[in-house]
């Protein structure tokens, strides 16, 4: 292995990510290769430095995990029963199922109606001829006669 690809798989190497070859080669590498220990040493101390420093910067507030413990408890012996949500839910299912109802009846009143009227001229007509032969009497003479 060359000092570039070794110097490519340095940050990989301390973070554990090379397979086990990669990782024997660079090591192999850095036993015969005294620059590139110190380029090694270099992101250690630096990798050091940046933890030290998020560390100091980011300090954990020591009340809160008593703070989160508490609060587990006490939402464990409280059991709040949803009460009204679940009224609120069985209204609108039951409010979705009278529209649903009242579509599909309106729908299948609405078909028989359809019905009906498509043949209601004929119905009409032949009404009137049973009861109006044409021969006795037609109450549409009167009509037609006007006309």
């Amino acid at each position: 292995m060359k000092c570039k690809e070794a110097n490519i798989n340095l940050l990989s190497y301390l973070d554990g990510e090379l397979n086990t070859e990669q990782q024997g080669r660079v090591e192999q590498h850095l036993a015969s290769c005294k620059q590139c220990q110190g380029a090694l040493e270099n992101l250690k101390q630096i990798y050091i430095d940046i933890i030290k420093g998020e560390k100091e910067q980011y300090q954990p507030n020591p009340y809160l995990a008593t703070k989160v413990w508490d609060k587990i408890q006490t939402s464990n012996q409280t059991v709040k029963v949803p009460v009204i949500p679940m009224r609120r839910s069985t209204i609108a299912t039951l409010a979705a199922a009278g529209l649903a109802f009242g579509i599909a009846i309106g729908t299948l009143f609405n078909a028989s109606l359809a019905d009906t009227n498509g043949n209601n001229h004929d119905q009409w007509t032949q009404l009137a001829n049973e009861y109006f032969p044409s021969d006795v009497f037609s109450p549409y003479e009167i009509l037609d006669d006007n006309n």
